[in-house]
């Protein structure tokens, strides 16, 4: 959706940030865990890293951001925030929620390719299990972080459309523009390397919301996984 700004460039599904993170694990040529690395970074090591993401970036898509605000869209980007936010301080992150039911629904009925990630959901108690994982973390790092962040729910973008984006490009710095209604069509036009690539190309849809509910009997034996997830983020218990 954000990508339907005329001010705004959204990278989807790419490898910038893992691919910084190999390059910080070569800098110093120790076997040091990235979080020990991390702590022994000078100015000039962090100057390096982001001038290698950028060029990157630049080497992927070239000229065609211009002075566009960059998203880097990619929910395994999730696990990387504490990377994140040492070498990008200055970085705002946007962080969606959806029911944990339908998430790890959608996870596990989408075609994925093979990752050391994606592997854990070829079972259904192995894509309850890595969703509770993220999460975990994610309920840690944000209060570690010192990135801005904002966070709103899919149901909400569904439900009232214009007031929930409006309050995300206000957390931007960007104004609103009405052509992000139509995003779909934006998205329609471009190539987008995710497996959910359908559905961004088609306006929200209310059918998506509480989708778990058909399947409600397959929930039984994750329900004690999800439920402290549904809890926390204020969805209906089961």
């Amino acid at each position: 959706m954000l990508g339907g700004h005329p001010d705004v460039f959204v990278a989807d599904e790419t490898d910038f940030v893992w691919a910084m993170q190999r390059e910080l694990q070569q800098m110093d040529g120790s076997t040091d865990s990235i979080p020990d690395k991390l702590r022994k970074l000078k100015l000039q090591d962090v100057l390096h890293l982001r001038e290698f993401y950028w060029n990157r970036v630049k080497g992927r898509f070239g000229d065609s951001i211009g002075q566009r605000r960059l998203v880097d869209k990619f929910t395994m980007n999730t696990i990387d925030l504490g990377l994140i936010n040492c070498i990008f301080p200055d970085a705002k992150v946007v962080f969606v929620m959806r029911d944990p039911r339908d998430v790890c629904l959608s996870c596990f009925m989408q075609l994925m390719v093979p990752t050391p990630a994606t592997a854990h959901l070829l079972t259904w108690q192995g894509a309850a299990d890595f969703y509770a994982q993220v999460m975990d973390w994610w309920m840690h790092i944000r209060q570690q972080m010192t990135l801005d962040f904002i966070e709103f729910r899919y149901e909400d973008a569904v439900a009232q459309f214009e007031p929930t984006y409006r309050r995300v490009f206000d957390f931007l710095g960007l104004p609103w523009d009405p052509a992000v209604v139509n995003f779909h069509e934006h998205a329609a036009a471009k190539y987008i390397a995710s497996p959910s690539r359908n559905q961004m190309a088609q306006p929200l849809y209310s059918s998506s919301v509480a989708r778990w509910r058909r399947f409600e009997a397959a929930f039984r034996p994750v329900a004690e996984k999800l439920d402290p997830f549904i809890r926390a983020f204020d969805y209906e218990p089961f």
